[in-house]
């Protein structure tokens, strides 16, 4: 018996997931939330997006976590029942647009259960006693009434929005992905003579939730497309973006190319020079070795052919040899490196050997 109940007890799960995920405005309107938001947070200029997104203080704003941050003054009053803030018109009566004008508020408008408690457009969502519906008026329906009751309408929206979402596309597929996202949006939308409509069934929408049917966010007509806020606000973001993104490639390509002309500047003179002081000094080494040797053989044979000499001569004839083959990095007063003090010697060797031998 418990594994039957516990079988049919997550039945209402799989039918919520599926609907979820099966429903044509839920996958469009998380299509475009997931690309919008990866906008938003890998973006610099990004005020457009975020009123596009979360929506304009001076109407319905919301935080991260679906909770109305601030309402403007047409927006709390009584005028301000979901089919008015779910309306959007230019010029029109008290809290007009005020949910319609952003992405989020488009999303409850779409999403939240209405007079029946159930909402079908995004999959099932069932919150039993807790609903919003109603016209300018209506009891118990205002917008500062119904804030835990959005809040757990967006947590629901995002949790199967974002599950197994992937952001590995790179900036171009993002932004092109976004495009494609809100060109699916607007085609999708329903239209009648004056408006057009996103969920709900009918011409006839007022989108006042008084049944499933009403459940909907609703847009003028103007020459003869929708005029939604938001996806104005998206589609000049997206311009501003292209532009930002071909300028960042340029720059960041420039100095590379720069760094390169001037990787061809290298210290191989200096090198050279640095090792041709190396050898000159090995050279030099070499000759005192081979000077002291010649002055030993010397003394050897004036002992065993012409008798001794005195210990006297023999260190003043050294020292006069040694003395006649010091090299010129020998002397104190003459840089032995060229990049000791930053200048090269150009002075003739012959002339500083010349003033060495007198």
């Amino acid at each position: 018996m418990r594994e039957y109940v516990m079988l049919f007890s997550f039945i209402p799960l799989m039918v919520e997931f599926s609907l979820c995920h099966d429903n044509a405005e839920y996958r469009l309107l998380c299509n475009v939330f997931k690309s919008a938001e990866w906008a938003l947070n890998n973006s610099i200029r990004n005020g457009q997006l975020k009123e596009a997104i979360h929506g304009e203080s001076s109407k319905a704003q919301f935080d991260k976590q679906g909770t109305i941050k601030s309402l403007g003054i047409r927006c709390g009053g009584q005028l301000s029942g979901r089919a008015v803030v779910c309306t959007s018109r230019s010029g029109g009566h008290g809290g007009d647009g005020c949910f319609s004008r952003s992405l989020v508020g488009t999303i409850l408008c779409v999403c939240t259960p209405g007079k029946t408690g159930i909402n079908q457009n995004c999959g099932a969502i069932e919150f039993r006693d807790k609903m919003w519906h109603g016209g300018f008026g209506s009891a118990g329906q205002r917008l500062d009434e119904k804030k835990d009751l959005f809040r757990k309408v967006w947590q629901a929206f995002i949790k199967n929005c974002r599950n197994g979402v992937q952001y590995n596309r790179g900036t171009v597929g993002q932004l092109e992905n976004l495009k494609k996202s809100i060109k699916s949006i607007t085609e999708s939308f329903k239209n009648s003579d004056s408006h057009f409509y996103l969920g709900g069934g009918n011409e006839k929408n007022v989108c006042g939730a008084e049944t499933v049917e009403d459940t909907c966010a609703k847009y003028e007509r103007r020459g003869g497309r929708a005029e939604i806020p938001w996806v104005e606000k998206i589609e000049n973001a997206l311009g501003e973006l292209e532009i930002l993104r071909k300028t960042t490639v340029v720059s960041v390509q420039e100095p590379g190319n720069a760094h390169s002309t001037c990787g061809d500047v290298s210290p191989a003179k200096p090198a050279r020079v640095n090792e041709g002081i190396s050898e000159k000094q090995v050279q030099n080494e070499h000759t005192l070795e081979e000077t002291d040797l010649q002055t030993s053989d010397k003394e050897s044979e004036s002992v065993t052919t012409g008798g001794t000499i005195s210990v006297t001569e023999q260190h003043r004839r050294r020292k006069r040899s040694t003395s006649n083959s010091l090299s010129t990095s020998e002397i104190p007063h003459l840089a032995s490196n060229p990049n000791e003090d930053g200048i090269f010697l150009t002075c003739p060797r012959w002339l500083l050997l010349a003033v060495l031998l007198i």
